[in-house]
Protein backbone atom coordinates (compact mmCIF):
# COMPACT_ATOMS: atom_id res chain seq x y z
CA UNK A 1 0.00 0.00 0.00
CA UNK A 2 1.33 3.42 -0.88
CA UNK A 3 1.87 6.11 1.59
CA UNK A 4 -0.84 8.82 0.11
CA UNK A 5 -3.03 5.80 0.36
CA UNK A 6 -2.21 5.20 4.03
CA UNK A 7 -2.99 8.72 5.14
CA UNK A 8 -6.33 8.69 3.37
CA UNK A 9 -7.33 5.21 5.81
CA UNK A 10 -8.82 6.97 8.55
CA UNK A 11 -7.53 5.50 12.27
CA UNK A 12 -9.38 3.17 13.64
CA UNK A 13 -9.91 3.90 17.57
CA UNK A 14 -9.85 0.32 18.79
CA UNK A 15 -8.94 -1.23 21.91
CA UNK A 16 -6.63 -4.63 20.64
CA UNK A 17 -7.59 -5.78 23.80
CA UNK A 18 -11.03 -6.42 22.46
CA UNK A 19 -9.88 -7.39 18.89
CA UNK A 20 -8.08 -10.05 20.47
CA UNK A 21 -11.15 -11.23 21.99
CA UNK A 22 -13.30 -11.26 19.07
CA UNK A 23 -10.27 -13.03 17.28
CA UNK A 24 -10.75 -15.63 19.87
CA UNK A 25 -14.01 -16.06 19.98
CA UNK A 26 -14.01 -16.60 15.86
CA UNK A 27 -10.89 -19.25 16.45
CA UNK A 28 -12.76 -21.40 18.60
CA UNK A 29 -15.56 -21.18 16.81
CA UNK A 30 -13.83 -22.32 13.51
CA UNK A 31 -12.14 -25.17 15.57
CA UNK A 32 -15.23 -26.49 16.83
CA UNK A 33 -16.78 -26.05 13.52
CA UNK A 34 -18.30 -28.42 11.00
CA UNK A 35 -15.17 -27.91 8.40
CA UNK A 36 -12.19 -30.31 9.06
CA UNK A 37 -9.67 -28.26 7.29
CA UNK A 38 -10.99 -24.98 9.21
CA UNK A 39 -10.68 -26.67 12.31
CA UNK A 40 -7.46 -28.01 12.05
CA UNK A 41 -6.28 -24.18 10.93
CA UNK A 42 -7.66 -22.51 13.81
CA UNK A 43 -6.49 -25.17 16.02
CA UNK A 44 -2.95 -24.50 14.90
CA UNK A 45 -3.78 -20.28 15.20
CA UNK A 46 -4.95 -20.97 18.90
CA UNK A 47 -2.09 -23.35 19.84
CA UNK A 48 0.72 -20.82 18.54
CA UNK A 49 2.15 -22.92 15.72
CA UNK A 50 1.06 -20.82 13.14
CA UNK A 51 -0.17 -16.74 12.84
CA UNK A 52 -3.06 -16.50 11.82
CA UNK A 53 -1.29 -14.06 8.25
CA UNK A 54 0.61 -17.43 7.68
CA UNK A 55 -2.24 -19.74 7.90
CA UNK A 56 -4.28 -17.52 5.30
CA UNK A 57 -1.50 -17.21 3.26
CA UNK A 58 -0.31 -20.83 3.32
CA UNK A 59 -1.87 -23.11 0.16
CA UNK A 60 -3.17 -25.39 2.64
CA UNK A 61 -5.86 -22.90 3.88
CA UNK A 62 -6.11 -20.62 1.75
CA UNK A 63 -8.74 -22.25 0.15
CA UNK A 64 -11.50 -23.16 3.06
CA UNK A 65 -10.49 -19.81 4.52
CA UNK A 66 -11.51 -18.06 1.51
CA UNK A 67 -14.56 -19.83 1.38
CA UNK A 68 -15.35 -19.50 5.05
CA UNK A 69 -15.42 -15.44 4.41
CA UNK A 70 -17.37 -16.05 1.28
CA UNK A 71 -20.13 -17.70 2.96
CA UNK A 72 -19.83 -15.61 6.45
CA UNK A 73 -19.95 -12.21 4.01
CA UNK A 74 -23.26 -14.03 1.92
CA UNK A 75 -24.84 -14.57 5.77
CA UNK A 76 -24.25 -10.45 6.88
CA UNK A 77 -25.53 -9.64 3.58
CA UNK A 78 -28.71 -12.12 3.87
CA UNK A 79 -29.44 -11.30 7.26
CA UNK A 80 -32.79 -10.82 8.36
CA UNK A 81 -34.15 -7.03 9.84
CA UNK A 82 -34.60 -8.59 12.93
CA UNK A 83 -30.79 -9.60 13.01
CA UNK A 84 -30.19 -6.50 11.65
CA UNK A 85 -31.58 -4.05 14.65
CA UNK A 86 -30.45 -6.24 16.97
CA UNK A 87 -26.88 -5.52 16.24
CA UNK A 88 -27.89 -1.63 14.66
CA UNK A 89 -26.93 1.11 17.48
CA UNK A 90 -24.94 -0.94 19.42
CA UNK A 91 -21.37 0.12 20.59
CA UNK A 92 -18.67 -2.58 19.25
CA UNK A 93 -18.06 -2.69 22.93
CA UNK A 94 -21.20 -3.90 23.66
CA UNK A 95 -21.07 -6.70 20.77
CA UNK A 96 -17.75 -7.69 21.94
CA UNK A 97 -19.20 -8.15 25.53
CA UNK A 98 -21.90 -10.01 24.29
CA UNK A 99 -19.20 -12.63 22.77
CA UNK A 100 -16.86 -12.12 25.89
CA UNK A 101 -20.36 -13.35 27.73
CA UNK A 102 -20.36 -16.11 25.06
CA UNK A 103 -16.71 -17.21 25.24
CA UNK A 104 -16.70 -17.71 29.30
CA UNK A 105 -20.09 -20.19 28.62
CA UNK A 106 -17.86 -22.22 26.28
CA UNK A 107 -15.01 -22.48 29.32
CA UNK A 108 -18.18 -23.10 32.03
CA UNK A 109 -19.17 -26.08 29.23
CA UNK A 110 -15.46 -27.56 28.81
CA UNK A 111 -14.76 -27.12 32.63
CA UNK A 112 -18.02 -29.07 33.54
CA UNK A 113 -17.18 -32.80 34.47
CA UNK A 114 -18.67 -35.63 31.89
CA UNK A 115 -21.65 -36.37 33.48
CA UNK A 116 -22.20 -39.17 30.68
CA UNK A 117 -22.26 -42.43 31.80
CA UNK A 118 -19.42 -45.21 31.35
CA UNK A 119 -19.79 -47.27 27.96
CA UNK A 120 -20.92 -51.12 28.74
CA UNK A 121 -18.05 -53.09 28.32
CA UNK A 122 -18.39 -55.51 25.47
CA UNK A 123 -18.90 -59.07 26.22
CA UNK A 124 -15.96 -61.24 26.13
CA UNK A 125 -15.35 -63.11 23.01
CA UNK A 126 -15.39 -66.93 24.22
CA UNK A 127 -13.55 -68.30 21.25
CA UNK A 128 -10.29 -68.58 22.64
CA UNK A 129 -11.14 -69.52 26.13
CA UNK A 130 -11.12 -73.26 25.36
CA UNK A 131 -8.05 -75.54 25.01
CA UNK A 132 -5.39 -73.79 23.16
CA UNK A 133 -4.63 -74.85 19.42
CA UNK A 134 -1.52 -74.21 19.45
CA UNK A 135 1.81 -76.53 19.92
CA UNK A 136 2.10 -77.00 23.51
CA UNK A 137 5.11 -75.63 24.84
CA UNK A 138 8.49 -76.76 23.66
CA UNK A 139 10.80 -79.33 26.12
CA UNK A 140 14.13 -78.17 26.47
CA UNK A 141 16.59 -80.96 25.33
CA UNK A 142 19.94 -79.63 27.53
CA UNK A 143 20.41 -81.43 30.75
CA UNK A 144 20.61 -79.36 33.94
CA UNK A 145 24.21 -79.60 33.84
CA UNK A 146 25.08 -78.33 30.73
CA UNK A 147 22.70 -75.27 31.33
CA UNK A 148 25.13 -74.33 33.92
CA UNK A 149 27.25 -71.73 33.27
CA UNK A 150 29.80 -71.95 31.28
CA UNK A 151 33.75 -72.92 33.10
CA UNK A 152 35.89 -69.83 33.23
CA UNK A 153 38.89 -71.88 31.53
CA UNK A 154 36.51 -72.22 28.17
CA UNK A 155 36.80 -68.29 27.99
CA UNK A 156 40.08 -67.26 28.62
CA UNK A 157 42.06 -70.18 26.47
CA UNK A 158 45.42 -69.11 24.70
CA UNK A 159 45.72 -69.34 21.40
CA UNK A 160 49.32 -70.15 20.82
Amino acid sequence: MSEEARHRIPPLNLDLTRLGEVREFALRTAANGPDPVLAEMAREVRSGKLTLREAVASAAYREAFSVATEKALRAAREADDDAKAEVEGKSFDELVDRLARRNAELDAEEAAPDTSPAPEPEPDDEYFDGESFMVSQPRRDQDAESQAAPRRERWTRRWQ
